[in-house]
């Protein structure tokens, strides 16, 4: 049987990304749902993060730090999934 292609992806990779859209899908409807709308702006709409600040009215610190909240809550929860599953997603720091 011949496999089929998607998005210059295999059926198996497709699978492995529609699972992990729908995780932060669900992720941003709960947990992450303060982060929601920053989500949207920056990540969907594509928004620099001068073009936000100016939005919102803040400063350049106040978004870098909303985004650092951001991507902390996301790794934990990506870890919490990981210990659940018993898998490892997420890069392991580097030995020395």
């Amino acid at each position: 049987m011949k496999e089929k292609r998607f998005i210059a992806a295999t059926k198996s990779d497709f699978s492995k990304l529609k699972e992990d859209l729908q995780f932060l899908e669900n992720a941003l409807k709960t947990v992450l749902s303060e982060y929601k709308d920053y989500f949207r702006e920056r990540f969907i709409e594509g928004l620099s993060i001068r073009k936000y600040d100016e939005a919102h009215q803040l400063n350049r610190g106040s978004v870098d730090y909303l985004q650092k909240k951001f991507f902390s809550a996301l790794a934990c929860l990506l870890k919490e999934w990981d210990e659940a599953e018993g898998l490892c997603r997420l890069r392991k720091p580097v030995q020395k």
